[in-house]
């Protein structure tokens, strides 16, 4: 099967979004997304400055084995056209608990000053007196419980029973 690199353009801007897909008329997905705002924020911004404006080019044809290789070959165009590629995201993206440890350790200063701060702390605290106090109708035992404990309700022997009555 073939796959091929694609990339996104604009007249408007040297910035380009490069991709990879084993089908070829992929751009009018991108179109369709963009005009039902579904469209993720990387190809969106070459959108923004004018749909008519954008075009799209199959810049490698290749067969692969995996969707693996595939990544491979995207990850290379990416670094390939780094200074004026808008994918915010690596084709072969980090592992989700060091994506997170790599944007705390980009923001720990805006992080401990936002979770130290008063207004956030009250907002916090009320927040969460709020959601302590939203209870739930059990229809089956007919039991006013508490929204937050609803899973544990239910693996009680009173709930239980009352579903087999």
């Amino acid at each position: 099967m073939d796959h091929y690199i694609y990339k996104i353009s604009s007249s408007k801007t040297d910035k380009i979004y490069i991709g990879s897909t084993n089908n070829k008329y992929r751009y009018s997905e991108h179109t369709s997304r963009y005009t039902k705002g579904l469209l993720c924020e990387n190809s969106k911004k070459l959108f923004d400055l004018g749909i008519d404006e954008c075009s799209f080019e199959i810049i490698e044809t290749f067969k692969c084995n995996s969707y693996e290789e595939q990544l491979d070959k995207e990850q290379y165009y990416l670094d390939k056209f780094k200074d004026t590629v808008i994918n915010q995201n690596r084709a072969k993206g980090l592992p989700k608990k060091e994506q997170n440890k790599r944007y705390y350790d980009n923001n720990r200063e805006k992080i401990i000053k936002y979770q130290n701060d008063p207004k956030q702390v009250e907002q916090r605290n009320k927040l969460e007196k709020e959601r302590q106090k939203v209870y739930y109708h059990c229809s089956t035992c007919n039991k006013e419980v508490k929204k937050r404990n609803k899973a544990r309700h239910e693996k009680q022997k009173t709930h239980i029973n009352a579903l087999h009555i």
